[in-house]
Parts: structure tokens; sequence; C-alpha cells
């Protein structure tokens, strides 16, 4: 029995000092935040620090560099921001909004990759000693001959070229298609979290999903599927959905705040 007590209060230890550990852990959120604060802060500085010193000799070679710098702080900037509110949505009491967010979550990896790899010049490598031709435009018959070869060497230059173009095809396409469902997704995980405290917010929360569904499919459509041949009245209907997600947009989180504040 004296055992059985003893184990109890070692055990009830030990559930309080979990409990407290899980009071003190910082959130995942306010972790994004505060990374979010440190890339988008060292970004200003760069930026900065590249318009002073501008004009400056040893700016040609260092500019390349903290140019890259700068894109890269900015991007896990923008990362951090989008995986901040996605993070903070994943503890929302809805399931919808869970779901969005922790797919949101993993989406926002798939853009970032590409970015990265795209600024750094990583898909250089593919074009590593391609040469391009130089053309002779001369009406003399050695110009001719040397044009028909400059033209075999060009369809030989296309050939090693190909791989790096598809590969920067690609990476554009993934990295505007998922940033566009993060976006997507972000908004959805917001706006499903808000109270339906009118009908009016009720009505704005699915138009403000609604359109930003439509408009997200189309750019899709439009940039995987290489869809060009729509007519006018196709791309007007398309811009009054967009300002109608817009007003939607701005107007629900104005709305759910001044109700809230009354209640």
């Amino acid at each position: 029995m004296v055992y059985n007590v003893l184990m109890d209060n070692v055990q009830a230890v030990k559930e309080n000092e979990i409990d407290k550990m899980k009071t003190n852990e910082t959130p995942a959120w306010k972790i994004f935040l505060y990374a979010m604060i440190g890339f988008i802060g060292l970004s200003a500085l760069i930026g900065i620090f590249l318009i002073i010193f501008s004009d400056s000799d040893h700016m040609e070679y260092l500019g390349e560099f903290l140019s890259r710098i700068l894109e890269t702080t900015f991007a896990l900037g923008l990362f951090c921001f989008l995986a901040m509110n996605l993070a903070f949505c994943c503890k929302n009491r809805k399931r919808l909004v869970r779901v969005a967010a922790t797919a949101g979550l993993i989406m926002n990896i798939f853009w970032l990759v590409p970015w990265m790899l795209y600024f750094w010049g990583t898909f250089d490598v593919l074009k590593d000693g391609c040469v391009s031709p130089i053309y002779s435009y001369s009406a003399s018959d050695y110009a001719r001959q040397t044009a028909e070869y400059d033209r075999r060497r060009y369809s030989e230059y296309q050939k090693c070229i190909e791989p790096y173009e598809n590969a920067m095809m690609i990476g554009r396409k993934i990295l505007a298609t998922t940033g566009a469902l993060v976006v997507l997704l972000t908004i959805i995980a917001n706006y499903v979290a808000f109270e339906n405290y009118t009908n009016a917010i009720r009505v704005l929360k699915i138009t403000a999903i609604s359109c930003g569904i439509v408009l997200v499919s189309i750019f899709i459509s439009v940039l995987d599927f290489d869809i060009d041949d729509l007519s006018q009245i196709f791309w007007k209907i398309v811009a009054i959905v967009g300002v109608v997600f817009a007003f939607a947009l701005v107007v629900t989180p104005i709305l759910v705040m001044v109700k809230k504040k009354k209640r």
C-alpha cells in the first residue's frame, strides 16, 4: 500500500512537470513570427546597404551575391509569414480550418524550393558547355556557307540547352502553382475560422472563398496547360470575379472585428 501511494506521488510529480513544460513551450506560430521578423529585417538591411553603396567599385561582384542573399531572406520571410498564419490556424477547433492549414503548411515548402534553386542559379549547370552561335548576314558565298554552318550549330545548341529550358519551365510552374495554392489554403483557413455573427458575414465568407477557388483554378489552368485561346468576354468575367473577390476579402474581416467588438 505504501508503495502504491509512493508511485502515485511520483506519477503526479511527473505529470505536473510535463504540464509545466507544455505551458512554457513556445508555440510554433511564435517561432515562425520571430523568424519572419529576423529575415525581413535582414532583407531591409541588405537592401539599404545595396542602395547606399550601389556606385562603389567593389559592388560589381559583391552586389550580385548580396542580391541573391536579399532574395533568399525575403523568400524565407514570406515563407515564415505564411507558415506563422497557418500554424496558428492549426490550433482552431474547426476541423476544416485545421485540414486547410495543415495542407497549406505542407504545400508551403514546395514553392520555396524552386525559388531557391532558381535564384541561386542551380539550373545553370544544365547549360554548361552550350555555346550559342554567332550569325553572319553578309551576301557573299562565304557568308552563306558560314550561315549554313551556324544553322547546324544553332540546332546543336538548342538540343544542348533543352534540359535547362525544361527545368526552368517546370520550376516556374511548380513555384507559381504551389504558391497560388498556399495563398488559397491560407484564405480558406482564415475565413472559415471567422464566426458567422451575421448573415452578411456568412455570405461574404462564402463569396471570398468561392471567388478565390475560381481565380486560382483559372490561373493554374492557364499556366500549367497553356490555355491561351480564351475570349475577351471570358476575361471580363474573370475581372468581375476578381473585383468581387477583393471586396469580400477586405470587407469580411472588418465586419467580423466590428461585430466581435460589439459582442
